[in-house]
């Protein structure tokens, strides 16, 4: 296969997207050369709170590819040869409010609708899950016992050491310039220049920078994500907890395998409007009302990151309609779909057919949108009834 192209893959980003497309495409038989501004592990994936799920992911193609992203796992982490952290112990939530139990009852039901492992379980049965918290009023809990979460950077190192041993080449710590030319793409990478066959864009908010400059302009909305990270602290939960707010902010958490607890605001998509370290202790403290043994406990650090989130927060998954040699892979709950996704992707760049389950994730999506505007826009001066000029 790699001795009938041109020019190498150019994975740029090593994050768990680029990584996962790049070890995928090793296992096509595809040397990928991967780059990245960002040592190992310091990158967006690294900071990220990783919890799998497919739980509440809208419209239905999105959310059968956070299914695929589930149900290829456990046989992702097997290929990276175990010891990345993957755990399948579940994810709770519960509301206090009655109408916010209302919404989450709603919610599940919709999901068991579509076939998703979650159901509502009482208060006696969330105690039960959850020893060490102390609920308070319940109007509503579910539980998915397939949900988990898994180790960024234990996943991210097993990655590279997968790509290392497939002969590839990982440019790590060095930024990379994508220009193009009448010849194509071309990739700089310090004094080197590269004349890739592909280039895959998975650097996040970067790869939206360089589509805009050949063409295509993809919508976005600023997302900084800040999570608060403790010291390592006895066993607290194995799963992922979506806390109630009323009165202060909803919160979730997971105690990583090193104890540590992490603990962000909101939803995973929350943007970080406040990342001082007051709002951090604010948040740590909203989480111990409901665990105790968090109480008191001090802020390690905040995890700020900067995540590419597009206007319609659907991934970004294909080639440039114009140029073909230059793919975008793009996407939030990357640590989710990162196993499927690096599937797909790599499949089609090596065999050269589009796959379905991709087809409502193109960039074409944003030229095609902008171009219906224009022509509604043309339209209403076209059938606007001439005036006749008044004397």
């Amino acid at each position: 296969m790699e001795g009938t192209r041109r020019g190498p893959v150019v994975v740029v980003g090593a994050g768990i997207v680029g990584c996962a497309i790049a070890v995928h495409l090793a296992d096509h038989g595809i040397r990928p050369v991967v780059v990245d501004a960002d040592r190992p592990a310091q990158g967006a994936s690294a900071g990220s709170f990783a919890s799998l799920s497919a739980f509440g992911k809208d419209p239905a193609a999105y959310y059968e590819l956070a299914c695929a992203g589930m149900a290829s796992w456990s046989r992702w982490a097997e290929r990276l040869g175990g010891g990345v952290g993957l755990r399948r112990d579940g994810e709770i939530r519960w509301a206090g409010d009655p109408p916010e139990g209302d919404d989450l009852t709603e919610r599940v039901t919709h999901a068991r609708g579509r076939g998703y492992p979650i159901r509502l379980v009482g208060e006696a049965e969330l105690r039960h899950l959850l020893p060490a918290a102390e609920p308070g009023q319940v109007a509503a809990a579910s539980f998915a016992p397939n949900d988990g979460q898994v180790e960024p950077p234990l996943v991210l190192r097993a990655c590279q050491d997968a790509l290392r041993q497939a002969g590839a080449r990982l440019l790590l710590g060095r930024s990379a310039k994508v220009r193009i030319d009448d010849d194509g793409v071309r990739v700089e990478v310090g004094d080197e220049l590269l004349c890739p066959s592909t280039t895959v864009l998975a650097a996040g908010a970067e790869a939206v920078q360089v589509a805009a400059a050949v063409g295509l302009d993809i919508p976005t909305v600023a997302s900084p994500g800040m999570l608060v990270e403790t010291h390592p602290l006895p066993p607290l939960t194995d799963k992922v907890v979506y806390l109630p707010g009323d009165p202060g902010p909803p919160v979730h958490l997971r105690q990583r395998q090193d104890g540590s607890v992490l603990v962000g605001e909101r939803t995973q998509e929350t943007v970080a409007a406040d990342p001082s370290e007051e709002h951090a202790h604010a948040l740590l403290a909203q989480a111990a009302r409901s665990f105790p043994a968090l109480g008191g406990v001090p802020v390690r650090r905040r995890i700020l990151a900067w995540r590419a989130m597009p206007a319609d927060r659907l991934p970004i998954v294909g080639p440039v309609p114009w140029l073909d040699e230059l793919y975008v892979a793009v996407t939030h709950s990357g640590v989710t779909v990162a196993p499927a996704l690096g599937r797909l992707v790599a499949r089609e760049i090596a065999d050269g057919e589009p796959d379905g389950l991709l087809a409502p994730f193109r960039p074409g999506r944003f030229a095609e949108r902008a171009t219906k505007v224009m022509l509604e826009v043309e339209s209403v001066f076209r059938e606007r009834p001439r005036q006749r000029p008044s004397l």
